[in-house]
């Protein structure tokens, strides 16, 4: 009987769905997509983005690279100590340095995602300047859409990358 219960709600489910998909207007225009990874590659801004996330990404490579070293030259003179003070002196430097390291390694990740997090979002904004600017007194496009994640197919024509890549490009930049 449980089967037939779910075979129903199902049904109903789907024809509320076909019900509500026929009252819903379609999009009368084309619509159009920009890839984010060309303007991440193509623009000054996208550019700088990478470059600072490299750049740090090569800082804390470092650092952490010089804390596994010293940590590592600590477990090493670990089985030559001779006496019990020396060797717990080495314990309690290698446990303090293992903690430094993992919390060096996590705030690293978190560093760099924050920087991702926020260079994207400056980055989607001054895209959306961008669109606006480019679209403007074009009621042709209804939608635009990302087409690193989204589109499957698209008349060429329809691609603003390049429309976008140009725009930002002009733009002066801001002073910091």
């Amino acid at each position: 009987m449980k089967p037939a219960i779910s075979l129903t709600i199902v049904v109903l489910v789907a024809a509320t769905a076909v019900g509500l998909a026929r009252q819903t207007p379609a999009a009368t225009g084309p619509v159009a997509f920009v890839s984010a990874q060309r303007i991440q590659a193509e623009t000054a801004e996208g550019k700088a983005l990478v470059a600072r996330l490299q750049t740090l990404q090569r800082e804390r490579t470092a650092d952490i690279r010089a804390r596994q070293q010293a940590l590592e030259a600590t477990r090493s003179q670990l089985p030559m100590a001779k006496d019990d003070a020396t060797r717990t002196r080495l314990q309690g430097q290698e446990a303090q340095q293992r903690a430094d390291f993992e919390k060096a390694l996590a705030q690293s990740q978190t560093d760099m995602q924050a920087l991702q997090r926020q260079g994207s979002a400056e980055l989607a904004g001054k895209v959306r300047g961008a669109l606006q600017e480019i679209l403007k007194g074009s009621p042709a496009v209804q939608v635009v859409l990302n087409a690193d994640t989204s589109v499957v197919w698209a008349q060429p024509g329809h691609d603003l990358t390049a429309a976008v890549v140009a725009h930002m490009d002009a733009q002066k930049p801001k002073p910091q």
